[in-house]
């Protein structure tokens, strides 16, 4: 893993100045073009973890970056300290993917950096995930192990993920803070699903891309 090479790419995400649609991106207020964190691992098996884009920022980490600077470090700071162990996104995929078998080196990272406009909700305009995934996500895949799965977080993320990365297998998972309970249907009591982890097997063995979207009732749906 070309640790230096990402970081130059986080070093140009914080600085972005692409004025996309229904964006914030606000360096002087706290608020950043952010999420791109490489997690080291001690297993052999890595994984690519794919969202839409990161939710609001808090008054916390707002203050933070004005304090400390609007620098990517700081990003990787703050979510070290304050994200990382303590934000139920991240430690209920990690669990997930242990138990699936990747127990290597993670890599975090957004379809957009920055996180929606006060006031809207929902997901982007299509042009702001084409226009942000070219300048970073698609740099930052190049740098990743073809052997490594994509898990894309989300029904969108999955579907623009399994479009967007034909040459890399794409495992679509329902995002573990979601109101209608489908991670849940995957992970019964913190306990992955058999015919959940087969499909997870199946597809790191596969010796070509493969894509699905994780179901415990009908895991083979794509």
């Amino acid at each position: 893993m070309d640790w230096k090479s990402l970081r130059q790419i986080g070093d140009e995400m914080v600085s972005c100045d692409e004025s996309c649609a229904r964006i914030s991106n606000h360096p002087s207020k706290g608020v950043l073009p952010r999420c791109l964190f490489l997690e080291e691992g001690s297993g052999s098996i890595g994984a690519v973890i794919i969202g839409l884009n990161p939710g609001i920022s808090s008054k916390a980490e707002r203050s933070f970056y004005i304090e400390n600077g609007a620098t990517y470090d700081s990003t990787l700071k703050f979510w070290d300290s304050q994200v990382r162990s303590k934000v139920k996104y991240y430690t209920k995929l990690r669990g997930f993917l242990k138990q699936a078998g990747c127990e290597g080196t993670l890599l975090w990272t957004e379809l957009a950096k920055c996180e929606n406009e006060p006031g809207f909700s929902g997901a982007l305009p299509i042009q702001t995930y084409r226009t942000c995934a070219h300048l970073y996500l698609k740099r930052e895949l190049e740098l990743i192990p073809k052997e490594w799965a994509v898990f894309a977080v989300g029904r969108e993320a999955y579907n623009a993920s399994a479009y967007l990365l034909a040459d890399r297998s794409v495992i679509g998972v329902p995002h573990p803070t979601g109101s209608r309970g489908q991670f849940a249907n995957i992970c019964p009591g913190g306990n992955i699903a058999k015919s959940v982890k087969d499909t997870i097997t199946e597809v790191l063995k596969s010796k070509t891309p493969m894509t699905t979207w994780l179901d415990a009732k009908d895991e083979s749906r794509n």
